[in-house]
This record gives C-alpha cells, sequence and structure tokens, in this order.
C-alpha cells in the first residue's frame, strides 16, 4: 500500500505538473475523473477508463463518472462535477466511491485534476472554501486510507491537511486565500484518495466539495470597449469647440 509521504510527494509533483502545463482557453473548465480497484487476495487489479468533459462560459455546468470494471471484491468510482454561476464564482465536487465484500487485503485509488482559466482586469482575490465528509454503510467496519485536496493557482501548490493514514472518519474542512495580478490565470483542483478493504461488505464514499469566488474587476467585453471609445471621442470633440 501506500505511504503518506509518498503520496504527498505524488501529489504535489501531479499538481504542480499539470498547473504549469495548464493551456485550456479562457472561458474552459475542463473535468477528469479515474479510478482504480485492486483485490491483493488473488493479484488482480482494474483500472477505470478515465473520462474528461470540457464546458465553456456561465452560467453553466458539467459531471463525468468512471467507474472500474466489475472486480470480485471491489468496485471503484469516481464523479466530478462543476458548475459556474458567473466566470467569478462557482464549485467542484469530486465524490469517490468504492463498494468491498470481504477483502481484507486491497485497496481503492481516485486521482483527478480539473482545471479553469479566467482573467482578471485588475490585482483580485481568489477565495476557496472546501470540505470533505465521508459516509459509511454496510455490516463492515468504516475504514479509510487517507485523501488529499490540493489547488495549483499559476503553478504554486495549496495542500490540505490531509487525514493520516489508518481507521479515520476523514470530516473535515479548510479555506484558501490567493493574491492574483491582473491578466489571465488557471486554477487546477486535485483530488487524490487510496481507500483500503476491509472485512464486510461495505459502501462508502467520501464527497468533497470547494466553492470558490474571485474578487476581481470584470474584463470589458469588445462591445462595451466600443462604446467607451465613443464616449472619449464625443468628449474629445466637445472640448475642441
Amino acid at each position: 500500500m501506500l505511504q503518506r509521504n509518498s503520496l504527498l510527494l505524488a501529489v504535489s509533483a501531479a499538481a504542480l505538473s499539470v498547473g504549469a502545463s495548464a493551456s485550456a482557453a479562457i472561458g474552459d473548465f475542463t473535468l477528469r475523473a479515474e479510478s482504480m480497484a485492486n483485490n491483493a487476495n488473488d493479484g488482480s487489479t482494474f483500472y477505470s477508463n478515465p473520462q474528461s468533459l470540457t464546458f465553456s462560459g456561465a452560467p453553466n455546468s458539467g459531471s463525468v463518472t468512471s467507474t472500474t470494471p466489475t472486480l470480485a471484491g471491489v468496485t471503484a468510482t469516481q464523479t466530478v462535477s462543476a458548475s459556474l454561476t458567473d466566470t467569478y464564482h462557482g464549485s467542484i465536487t469530486f465524490d469517490d466511491s468504492w463498494r468491498t465484500d470481504n477483502l481484507p487485503l486491497g485497496q481503492m485509488r481516485f486521482g483527478a485534476v480539473s482545471d479553469y482559466s479566467f482573467t482578471t482586469a485588475s490585482s483580485a482575490t481568489l477565495n476557496v472554501n472546501w470540505n470533505a465528509v465521508f459516509e459509511h454503510t454496510g455490516d463492515g467496519p468504516a475504514n479509510f486510507g487517507f485523501y488529499d485536496i490540493a489547488m495549483v493557482v499559476d503553478g504554486v501548490t495549496y495542500l490540505s491537511p490531509s487525514s493520516a493514514a489508518g481507521w479515520v472518519t476523514p470530516d473535515t474542512a479548510g479555506s484558501w486565500t490567493v493574491n492574483l495580478g491582473s491578466g489571465d490565470h488557471s486554477v487546477s483542483f486535485y483530488d487524490y484518495g487510496n481507500i483500503y478493504g476491509g472485512v464486510g461488505t461495505r459502501y462508502d464514499h467520501i464527497t468533497e466539495t470547494l466553492n470558490f469566488g474571485i474578487n476581481a474587476a470584470p474584463v470589458p467585453e469588445p462591445a462595451t470597449l466600443a462604446v467607451i471609445g465613443l464616449g472619449l471621442m464625443a468628449f474629445r470633440r466637445r472640448r475642441n469647440r
């Protein structure tokens, strides 16, 4: 099984890589989902078919789901959903779910990076509030490995406090505040979890929701710029008379 220290390094490296290479068009929100299921009892491992979706403009929303093939003892599914109420306000939700049937040796892994690109006309502040909720059902005990929520803004990584490896319930919340300059920006939201198997039949999932708002002066639309230009021309003519 993965150790938490190596996971943090993997999250940082992957998040930095995606954040630095993000080249989505301004206004695009790209969602990605992927999961893996491993049954160590028989050595079988199945990966889901990675899924992605891009939507543009606001208000708008999208959702994408990726599920591992049916595997005796374990199934893993990740759903990523996002919405934009306007250019500077929206949310993204990672829903990682798994079912295990008497799987004392095995694990599920989830990993996805989703990107949003936007422009600010002046200095701005990006505010992100996030929370994670773990739910357990079934006759087996709740067992959770660890998870991490990360955000990469213009190549800089922000990691959430992660739950420690063990039998824990990762109900937690937090926030980030990032100062931005004027110009084009990219923000990548990263979700990674490693779940351990256990005795009994269990259906569990963790839901991680991030709400973001950008306090920025709106970028003028071309039509608005034209009106301003005409107004300035009229003002200059009056002054020259």
